[in-house]
């Protein structure tokens, strides 16, 4: 079992998982599933976690559709695809591929490296994704009006989860000054694509690890 990559999705033993499309059963065993039972398209929207892999266009278009029916509305859903790095041929990325994720109604809202062969993209409902946008924007707004503002300053779920998988820059990230940490909320919350949300987080968590205060500031040379 890997722990480390367990807590980079979020997944805990007590969830009903289903893992579709898996390379190998390493990556079951790495996810605590060898003895999850297996996968029924009966018993769809009633996992609490999802993982698929899709080496490319034609396999996730053929296997999506079942992994969006299985998760649960809340639920967490992770497409995995292969890294540019890899050996696998494949004509996914980071930023293409996903027409029928996002025809379905999905977005994409975190990336986190599997190992050195793949990546997972973690998708949420669209609607889901706007209100949690809506919100912030509302939050925001409310600042500037003077209302007085709540003390505890709410950290995203994908934020979260990104910072956990680095625990050197999560606790950088807490030990620093509140106006500081909304500055780093305030970058990622601006970003008008998810996939450009995800590549700000990936880069919040280095400069965290690097010990940099604001979004903006450069590690010295």
């Amino acid at each position: 079992m890997n722990v480390e990559l367990m807590n980079k999705l979020r997944l805990s033993l007590d969830m009903r998982t289903a893992l579709l499309e898996t390379p190998d059963d390493s990556y079951k065993e790495s996810l605590g599933a060898e003895n999850a039972e297996p996968f029924s398209e009966m018993d769809a929207g009633t996992y609490d976690f999802v993982m698929l892999f899709a080496k490319d266009i034609a396999s996730l278009t053929e296997h999506a559709p079942k992994a969006l029916k299985a998760v649960k509305k809340d639920g967490l859903l992770w497409i995995c695809y292969p890294k540019g790095t890899s050996k696998i041929k494949t004509d996914i990325n980071r930023d293409r591929g996903w027409k029928v994720v996002k025809e379905a109604g999905w977005e994409g809202v975190s990336l986190v490296s599997v190992d050195d062969a793949w990546s997972a993209m973690r998708f949420r409902p669209a609607g889901m994704v706007q209100a949690g946008a809506r919100a912030s924007r509302a939050a925001d707004a409310s600042r500037t009006a003077g209302v007085s503002m709540v003390k505890e300053i709410v950290v995203p779920d994908d934020v979260q989860a990104a910072l956990a998988s680095v625990p050197e820059a999560a606790a950088f990230f807490a030990e620093l000054a509140p106006s500081h940490r909304k500055e780093y909320l305030r970058w990622i919350n601006e970003a008008k694509q998810e996939v450009t949300r995800a590549k700000r987080i990936g880069e919040m968590k280095e400069k965290l690890r690097q010990q940099l205060k604001r979004p903006s500031d450069k590690p010295q040379a």
